[in-house]
């Protein structure tokens, strides 16, 4: 597992930031309490406003984080066979609006929501 190194902060690109969160997911998943502080797309928390009326709406447990020219949002999406992914998608240094970034990772996660791995 990705851990930082002294002096490195888990911001820091050298620590591998998006492996990093994904292992830290990994760790607590399935672990009700902390489940249970994650916002739920188009439902609740920071993240309430975000992906309503799609496949990923109540089904995308996530936090999101931004500073300036940097958002973030990591977490759990359930697929269309009930199968929980972890993710974690990071963005820095854009010269676009914020909003374009949420719309790509939105869309992205909207994919993922509506992925089956049954054969079609």
């Amino acid at each position: 597992a990705m851990a930082p190194k002294v002096g490195e902060t888990v911001c820091d690109p050298c620590c591998g930031t998006g492996a990093y969160l994904v292992a830290v997911l990994r760790h607590v998943a399935g672990d009700a309490q902390f489940d249970a502080t994650l916002p739920v797309a188009g439902r609740d928390g920071t993240i309430s406003g975000r992906m309503r009326g799609t496949a990923a709406d109540g089904n995308v447990h996530a936090k999101d984080g931004s500073m300036s020219n940097v958002r973030a949002l990591s977490g759990y999406v359930r697929t269309m066979d009930g199968e929980r992914l972890v993710f974690s998608m990071i963005a820095n240094n854009f010269d676009v609006a914020p909003a374009t970034i949420d719309a790509a990772v939105d869309a992205a996660l909207v994919r993922l929501a509506g992925f089956s791995r049954a054969p079609r």
